[in-house]
């Protein structure tokens, strides 16, 4: 093991390619053994980043790269059954070229999945949705590594993540009540896209709508 960042090789458009599918059959092996520990070393492997023993430099090095690029997300999606799911999720974006801090980001909190944004040309997303790992791992860090350094935005919206994951825990979002009243109400003031033509909800009402009509 060692504790630095080495440089990665610039990767040529060819290697891109090679790379984007070999990291496509890894996911599908995840899906089905489900072993975060080889799903990460075949992760190391196929990026050729040595292992790192991770620091607290390294944790606040972290840190101030989550401040610039990370992002705390919530959506809503349409389903057949409830009418809605609301998905919290922690992710970060960079291009292939870049794959290591992402690394050093599944290192530090040993979970989570990368893979490769859809529509993109060399883009990986790291991300984790597990509503556990959110509270657990995802928070705890944001609170010593990332949060005090971050403006008053940043903290309101972590704020308002960590009280809707609160809420679920809770089970608010098994009532209609709940998830018209309290959760929705979250999800809408942390959107950052809104107005645009593929939304699922086009704003807070029509989604409390879908609800409610679900819930006769």
């Amino acid at each position: 093991m060692n504790n630095q960042l080495q440089k990665q090789k610039k990767l040529s458009d060819e290697e891109i390619l090679m790379t984007i599918k070999e990291l496509k059959k890894l996911n599908a092996q995840y899906t089905l053994k489900k072993s975060f520990v080889t799903y990460f070393k075949n992760l190391l492997k196929l990026f050729n980043v040595s292992s790192i023993l991770i620091t607290t430099k390294h944790k606040y090095f972290l840190g101030g790269f989550i401040e610039g690029e990370g992002s705390l997300n919530v959506s809503a999606k349409k389903i057949a059954e409830k009418g809605l799911m609301i998905d919290p999720e922690f992710s970060i974006t960079q291009h292939i070229n870049g794959a290591q801090i992402l690394l050093l980001a599944m290192g530090v909190f040993q979970t989570g999945r990368l893979s490769y944004k859809s529509g993109s040309k060399a883009t990986l997303v790291y991300r984790i949705d597990n509503r556990q790992s959110l509270k657990t791992k995802i928070l705890p860090f944001f609170k010593t590594y990332v949060t005090p350094f971050s403006s008053a935005f940043k903290k309101y919206r972590i704020e308002q993540f960590e009280k809707l994951l609160i809420l679920f825990e809770q089970g608010i979002h098994k009532s209609c009540d709940g998830m018209c009243n309290e959760i929705l109400p979250i999800w809408d003031s942390l959107r950052m896209q809104k107005g645009q033509k593929n939304e699922s909800f086009s704003n807070l009402a029509s989604a409390q709508a879908l609800v409610k009509k679900n819930n006769k």
